[in-house]
Formats: structure tokens, C-alpha cells, sequence
């Protein structure tokens, strides 16, 4: 073979060789940044997912926010102060006095009220747009604490001894305060407080579970 020929055909196998080297590289080049790239994305997936969970992952701790709503429910739920005046008419012959008195006392009430658990206790559930809550009754716990601010008798002459009529009147009025706390356990400002406190003592404790990044709307309503 001439020399001139096989040089030729050196130079087309060295120029072939430089041509794979090239596309070799720039292939691998090309594969190792769309794999830098792939593994980018299934990163940014994988936080997203994680982020996205975080959005849902309350319904996933409904027990533990119960259970958190039961230790605040524990009483007294709520206390509510209220002024009365009491005025008790008083006829002479039930205290051998020489005419007819009025006893006036005015009082600041303390009413506290828990909430009535029933058979089942608290109801929650996973609703569709957030969780849903049934509660109890506020009902009145225990008796009234019974503050006198000030107290008289009305009557024409001077009385020899007010103190009985005083604790006549009183004891009329401890009666009428225990009516007062069960009645006041339909107001709708009481069970409105208990509603409102009943919302943020559960969204409280759901927003402080691990891996939750919000909490859905919470309705709460009585059973």
C-alpha cells in the first residue's frame, strides 16, 4: 500500500476517534446535567409533598387535640360576675316588729360552669373543609360565690335588730342565685364563651403538633 493511502487512512481513524471522544464528553456532559437537574426536581417534589402535608396533617392528630380539649375542659370552663339587688319585703308579724320593713341588699356574683360531658363526652370529626366539634352544655358548678356590697332596712321607726333581718333576706336571696346560674346556662353570651374557647383550645393544640403547617376551620356547635 502507498504511503500516501495509508496515511489517509490513519488520519480518518485518528479524526473518527477525536469525533467519539468529543461526542463521548459532550454526551456525558449532557447526561450528568439533566441527572443534576432530575435529582433537583425530585428534591423540590419531595419538599413540596412535605410542605403540602403540613397543610393537611391535622386530621391525622384529631385524637390528640381531644384529648388536649378534655385537660382544658376540665372545670371551671368558665366564670361569669353579675351585680343583683335583692329587696325583700318583711311584715312586722314575722319578726314581732312595730311596722312593715324593706330590706335592701346589693350583691356581686360569681357563677362558674363546666361543661356538661354527657355519655359520649366530646364529638370531633374530620368535616370537609376542617374539623368538626360537638360540645356540652355549659350547666353551673357548684354553688355562687356570694359577695355582699351593701345592705339596709327601709322602714319608718329604727329596728332593734337588723342582723336577723339581714340574714333573713340573705338566706332568700342564696336560693334565688343557685336559679340564677342554672337559668343563665341557655344565655347565648355564656355558650358563645364556651364555643370560642372550645375553637382556639383545639386549633391551639392541633397547631402545635409536629408536622402541621396549618389547621383547617373548626365549627363548633352543642349537642
Amino acid at each position: 500500500m502507498e504511503p500516501m493511502t495509508i496515511f489517509a487512512i490513519a488520519g480518518s481513524v485518528m479524526s473518527a476517534g477525536l469525533v467519539y471522544v468529543v461526542l463521548h464528553v459532550r454526551f456525558f456532559g449532557e447526561k450528568q446535567a439533566v441527572s443534576d437537574q432530575l435529582l433537583k426536581a425530585q428534591t423540590e417534589i419531595s419538599q413540596l409533598k412535605k410542605t403540602l402535608k403540613g397543610y393537611t396533617h391535622y386530621r391525622e392528630c384529631l385524637e390528640a387535640g381531644k384529648h388536649a380539649l378534655t385537660e382544658h375542659f376540665k372545670p371551671p370552663v368558665a366564670k361569669l360576675v353579675r351585680p343583683y339587688v335583692h329587696v325583700e319585703p318583711i311584715a312586722k308579724a314575722d319578726f314581732k316588729l312595730d311596722q312593715d320593713v324593706t330590706v335592701i341588699i346589693k350583691y356581686e356574683v360569681e357563677f362558674s360552669f363546666s361543661i356538661d360531658p354527657g355519655s359520649v363526652g366530646l364529638e370531633m370529626w374530620d368535616a370537609e373543609n376542617g374539623v368538626g366539634l360537638k360540645i356540652g352544655h355549659p350547666i353551673l358548678l357548684g354553688e355562687p360565690n356570694i359577695k355582699i356590697l351593701s345592705q339596709k332596712v327601709v322602714s319608718s321607726k329604727p329596728v332593734a335588730d337588723e342582723k336577723q333581718l339581714f340574714a333573713h333576706a340573705h338566706k332568700k336571696f342564696v336560693l334565688l342565685a343557685q336559679r340564677y346560674g342554672t337559668a343563665m346556662g341557655t344565655e347565648e353570651a355564656l355558650r358563645a364563651l364556651c364555643k370560642l374557647k372550645a375553637l382556639e383550645c383545639l386549633r391551639d393544640a392541633l397547631s402545635k403538633q409536629s408536622g402541621v403547617k396549618q389547621v383547617g376551620s373548626v365549627f363548633v356547635d352543642f349537642k
